[in-house]
């Protein structure tokens, strides 16, 4: 029995370590997602959301969040300008298959565009061009070893900001 909870426990872990490790390399196929993920950031929906908004004007067509949860890393638009860092898992319900995480994402503020591909160069929004952390718990629901929700908060914390205590 100590054997199958450690195992799953593993597994679910290893699954949250496999998104963070996609968003660092952008490259969505490296984590687990379900066919079905959904992604929400503070409540909004951010994945297949093709109303998400349009940080450049001059790149109209380019809605953020308008991919699917692998999709938002392959075009790698965030992880351009933030890098994420000291990502933890802070509990783990195995039955529920229930990881929260916490992680750092780094904006050094001084990348002004990113190539996103099949739309070209993307302008950073004005907000970004300064450096800050963006301090995110993160809760993952896991389903037979894919991810399939992510519900997220972000806020803005001083730059290079580390947890407490590891």
């Amino acid at each position: 029995m100590i054997h199958r909870e450690f195992f799953r426990l593993t597994q679910l872990v290893g699954a949250t370590k496999g998104y963070f490790d996609a968003y660092a390399q952008g490259k969505g196929s490296l984590a687990p997602f379900a066919a079905q993920c959904t992604r929400r950031e503070n409540g909004f929906a951010a994945t297949n959301n093709p109303n998400g908004p349009v940080p450049d004007q001059a790149q109209p067509s380019f809605h953020v969040f308008s991919e699917s949860c692998a999709g938002e890393l392959d075009r790698g638009y965030f992880s351009g300008f933030a890098k994420v860092r000291d990502a933890q898992p802070l509990v783990v319900d195995e039955k529920q298959g229930l990881v929260l995480n916490l992680a750092f994402f780094d904006n050094e503020g001084n990348v002004k565009s990113v190539a996103v591909a099949g739309v070209g160069n993307v302008a950073v929004p004005a907000g970004y061009l300064r450096a800050f952390t963006f301090m995110a718990p993160q809760l993952f629901k896991i389903e037979g070893g894919k991810i399939r929700e992510i519900d997220g908060l972000s806020w803005a914390v001083p730059f290079g900001m580390h947890p407490a205590a590891w």
